[in-house]
């Protein structure tokens, strides 16, 4: 698989080839107010087709976007990373049905009356790759790596004071402080803290070694890794939750989404990742294209609150303001969207987010994300700009959003028309902006004071959204920096306040504060899309949030 492409051209040529001598034409939201407690769900039996294979059978092969920075140790992974190519060999903490948190590896868990800690029940019966049992001792271990220095987020550190095992299935957790939504951080959503790493495989080998030889106990085990070009799974027989369908997956990388559409054309790949463009270029094709979840791109504005740019024209409040003002928001969703959008929320956050006044926030959305480049041009020669200025758009994919890119081109077009020199640049988001913007306290120098595309989930918890995108302790995307600790405590209490109608007021002013800094500017909410060839078929629970988190559900089709 490492020299894909040279494979992808010579498949196109020669079913090219063999469609001319044959002369036949083929067509070709998370629940937020915590439960005191949850009654065990089993998991559904698996089921076979008929007529169909005794077990696993054939290769599925999955042409991805982004690999993200391809590490397999879930702690240090950005969530485009493990949305693009960990979710097939990782079972997380917990699951989603809807929009309600569902058991994984943990069964049942209850917060304890006073609030300070929690008890975690842990499936049994669940193996390792590798043949071992997974227990709670892997699972407080698990938590503990979350909470490590070289860990990427630093939710779980925040929260948890200390991890108790009590018996070979149950751990009780106690926390800094009330914190209800402590088990929001360890689902599929992002920060999606709550991939169970084999703590005695992984002390044994190291992190090196884990690194190159990853063990997980999901329903596909790890076969090899090529960088840059492709990873190999196997299916796991008699998984505990779910037996795939087939036996061998292929994740393989393929940037450039003309090239995922036409490989899936020559059946070259089995299912594809695509934007909305691509979703109708593959339905005019006689293929099929599905909606797997929400996503809501946007452009961000880095280091404005730096002391290092201060006197320049991102740290004017009314320059990002003109900014915002000059995307028109409704062209784009129409055009570049085929009309499949949403305007968006407030700060780029979903509509279904918890805590939030759905129609104040929608009717302040309307006004604030208006197109007024009129209004655009007057701020920014008020500011002192009216002759413009330059900054660089860095440009890449992230998992869900491989349209990101044009999307920059498109607003660079804008921005110019009120005067900005906007130049478009294309990163490696895995192999070099994730090191510039991700566990700093403030961005490297290449991106202070300039701006990239960006997207994000459709998470419904809303702590968890300002927390990783304004607040300067999160080590996340602290766009804020050190700026506002007084919204940095706002945010944080808010976290941890269990009175629903005290943490609405919070999170209000927490909300006016972060919309007001125009650091991010949110574009639409549109779907994410994938599209599939004539050979599999896969019924995908909503949210799906990843393409590759339920790939143990393909069934063979012919």
């Amino acid at each position: 698989m490492r020299n894909w492409r040279l494979i992808f051209v010579l498949l196109a040529a020669l079913s090219a080839l063999a469609l001319v001598f044959s002369g036949c034409a083929g067509k070709g939201v998370v629940r937020t107010t915590p439960q005191a407690a949850t009654q065990t769900v089993k998991p559904a039996a698996t089921t076979t087709a008929t007529p169909a294979p005794t077990g696993p059978s054939g290769q599925l092969r999955v042409a991805l976007g982004t690999f993200g920075e391809e590490r397999f140790y879930p702690p240090s992974a950005s969530t485009t990373n493990l949305w693009s190519i960990l979710g097939p060999m990782y079972d997380w903490m917990f699951r989603l049905k809807g929009q309600d948190l569902t058991p994984g590896i943990i069964e049942k868990w209850a917060m304890a009356p006073d609030g300070l800690s929690w008890t975690y029940n842990v499936q049994k019966g669940v193996k390792w790759h590798n043949g071992d049992n997974l227990t709670a001792r892997d699972v407080s271990f698990t938590i503990d790596r979350y909470r490590a220095p070289d860990a990427l987020h630093v939710y779980l550190k925040q929260m948890v004071d200390r991890v108790e095992i009590v018996d070979d299935y149950t751990l009780r957790i106690f926390t800094k402080g009330v914190q209800p939504y402590l088990p929001n951080m360890s689902t599929l959503h992002d920060p999606a803290d709550g991939a169970v790493l084999p703590k005695d495989y992984f002390e044994r080998v190291g992190m090196e070694k884990f690194q190159l030889s990853p063990v997980g106990s999901g329903p596909f085990k790890f076969v090899s890794h090529a960088p840059g070009d492709s990873v190999i799974f196997e299916a796991v027989d008699k998984h505990w939750r779910q037996t795939p369908a087939f036996k061998k997956l292929s994740l393989i990388l393929m940037p450039e989404e003309a090239t995922r559409i036409a490989a899936l054309k020559t059946a070259s790949v089995d299912i594809v990742e695509v934007g909305l463009e691509g979703a109708n270029q593959v339905e005019a094709a006689g293929l099929k294209a599905i909606n797997l979840d929400v996503m809501i791109p946007w452009m961000t504005i880095w280091g404005s609150y730096s002391p290092k740019v201060a006197g320049t024209p991102i740290a004017d409040v009314r320059v990002r303001q003109a900014l915002s003002l000059a995307i028109n928001r409704e062209e784009i969703g129409k055009t570049f969207f085929r009309g499949k959008y949403t305007l968006p929320y407030v700060a780029g956050f979903p509509e279904g987010a918890a805590d939030l006044d759905l129609a104040s926030w929608k009717s302040y959305a309307a006004k604030a994300y208006r197109y007024d480049p009129e209004e655009a041009k007057r701020l920014l020669k008020e500011a002192g700009y009216a002759n413009g200025f330059s900054m660089k758009l860095y440009t890449f994919a992230m998992s869900g959003a491989p349209y990101l890119p044009q999307l920059g081109e498109i607003v660079s077009g804008y921005w110019a028309k009120i005067g900005a020199t906007v130049q478009p640049t294309p990163v490696d988001y895995g192999g070099v902006f994730r090191g510039w913007s991700l566990g700093l306290t403030e961005p490297k120098p290449e991106l202070l004071g300039q701006a990239s595309v960006w997207r994000l989930t459709n998470n419904p918890v809303t702590t968890k959204n300002l927390t990783a995108t304004f607040s300067g302790t999160t080590r996340t995307m602290a766009l804020l920096g050190t700026a506002k600790p007084d919204l940095d405590k706002l945010i944080s209490d808010a976290m941890s306040e269990p009175d629903t109608v005290k943490r609405r007021g919070m999170l209000a002013k927490a909300m006016q504060a972060a919309a007001d800094s125009w650091v991010v500017l949110p574009i639409t909410s549109v779907p994410v899309t994938a599209a599939l060839g004539p050979g599999v078929s896969i019924d995908f629970p909503q949210p799906a949030i990843s393409l590759v988190f339920h790939l143990e559900l393909a069934k063979h089709t012919k």
